[in-house]
């Protein structure tokens, strides 16, 4: 996962891999999130938030078994490090906490989508990275926006 943020990876299938296990580790972020949550309207945003990161999985997978490799299954060993942010933001002692942890970790999604779509090497990868950077800035703003104003 870190090859794609930082530009290592060269292989287009590897990146793509990379994004996956992000995407993972985000989905379990936000699943500890959701758990420590009071405010029902952010749960549910939240989880609006992981099923788009569920279908980020879904459609790159997709993507990788068109053109030969391997599927990712589950998160990369940084999934313990997103819900521990996610863990220190509860021990801040409020759902502002836990909203600003989710923020670092979209930025993480963030920098990793617009990474990879400046590679336009597979035709039916372009609109569905497109889509997830879209998705990815939608979480961070909205998160960013709340943690600073919460009800």
């Amino acid at each position: 996962m870190s090859g794609i943020l930082n530009g290592e990876r060269v292989n287009f299938g590897e990146m793509l891999k990379d994004l996956v296990e992000l995407d993972f580790d985000a989905i379990e972020a936000y699943k500890a999130a959701i758990d420590r949550l009071t405010n029902d309207d952010f749960k549910s945003q939240l989880t609006e938030f992981k099923k788009q990161h569920e279908r980020h999985v879904v459609e790159i997978n997709r993507i990788l078994v068109t053109h030969g490799e391997e599927t990712v299954k589950g998160p990369s060993g940084k999934q313990w490090v997103v819900k521990g942010e996610v863990l220190l933001g509860k021990a801040l002692g409020n759902d502002k906490g836990i909203l600003k942890a989710m923020a670092y970790v979209e930025e993480d999604t963030n920098k990793a989508y617009e990474t990879i779509n400046q590679y336009k090497l597979w035709d039916d990868a372009v609109e569905i990275l497109q889509q997830g950077l879209k998705d990815e800035r939608e979480h961070k703003r909205w998160l960013e926006m709340t943690h600073g104003d919460e009800q």
